[in-house]
């Protein structure tokens, strides 16, 4: 279920989902930043059903507008990103050599997910094998939305002191912190250590590969 807010809450929450989407499909494309934070908002904000939908369509819609976009018309400052960024060139070699599982693995592993939809384009990869992969490899999506829907208010709970309801003026009496439920923070601390875990041991045999392929 999605939370409730204050007016102090994220300036899109009103706004509702298109604004969410659009915000998504933008960390797409480098240098825009706040991708992983906003994936996690999506749940928080809207749920886990509409959160991964809207988390889901617009991370691949704006990855395959990214890379195509970037091969049409951008190629300069693709090589420009390109030469910064060496142990990522050998790694986008490595991919066109290996093909489409490595491709998937590469979409899985911790990259910068705008840093690699851009520097991805600068191979002889196919933009329907592209998409195919980003879409298998943004799966792992689901969890991220989950965990946002499972987070507390970022508002404060509060409730009245035990015992009391009410001043005898009828006001509300001064509130105290509610215990917040952790389950959600408990998940998130056990999924980043899944996560570093699978994140290290992908990105050491991609590495590998590429080293191998250069070679």
């Amino acid at each position: 279920m999605p939370h409730a807010y204050s007016n102090s809450n994220t300036w899109f929450v009103n706004s509702g989902p298109p604004i969410m989407m659009l915000a998504l499909f933008l960390t797409a494309f480098p240098p825009v930043f706040g991708y992983s934070s906003l994936i996690t908002m999506s749940g928080y904000v809207y749920g886990f059903g509409l959160g991964l939908f809207i988390a889901y369509t617009s991370a691949l819609l704006g990855s395959i507008a990214c890379f195509y976009l970037c091969r049409r018309w951008f190629k300069v400052q693709v090589r420009a990103l390109m030469a910064k960024k060496q142990s990522m060139k050998s790694v986008v070699k490595a991919v066109e050599k290996r093909g489409f599982k490595l491709l998937v693995l590469i979409r899985l592993a911790p990259y910068p997910f705008n840093v690699m939809n851009a520097l991805l384009s600068a191979t002889h990869i196919p933009l329907s094998t592209f998409a195919l992969a980003t879409a298998l490899s943004l799966t792992k999506l689901a969890l991220h939305v989950y965990i946002g829907s499972t987070l507390p208010s970022l508002a404060p709970i509060t409730a009245p002191p035990e015992g009391e309801t009410t001043n005898p003026d009828g006001s509300l009496p001064p509130t105290i912190p509610v215990n917040s439920n952790t389950h959600g923070r408990n998940l998130k601390i056990v999924f980043m250590v899944i996560s570093i875990i699978i994140g290290l041991a992908v990105s050491a045999y991609v590495w590998t590969v590429a080293k191998r392929e250069i070679a």
